[in-house]
């Protein structure tokens, strides 16, 4: 699986992350926990931006950086991450 940057950038950030349900996003996030996962097309990415942004506790928790492990796949090395990070 390839990782992409963007999306650990984005979670180091604490920021939130709306992903498109494209081929291996799945294991790379979870949906409603460390990011927001609608389909593959304009009208679901509008409706997923306003979902977020009128439920801001919904934004809130999938804003935090917890569960990164999962995504660069060994903790060791993403606490040394955070650690070079902050």
């Amino acid at each position: 699986m390839k990782t992409d940057y963007s999306k650990i950038e984005a979670k180091i950030l604490e920021k939130p992350v709306l992903a498109t349900d494209v081929s291996g996003i799945r294991e790379q996030m979870t949906h409603n926990k460390n990011g927001y996962i609608v389909d593959n097309n304009e009208k679901a990415i509008y409706k997923g931006l306003k979902y977020l942004l009128d439920n801001p506790t919904v934004l809130k928790t999938i804003s935090t950086n917890k569960g990164m492990e999962v995504v660069i796949n060994n903790e060791s090395k993403y606490n040394q991450f955070i650690k070079l990070c902050k």
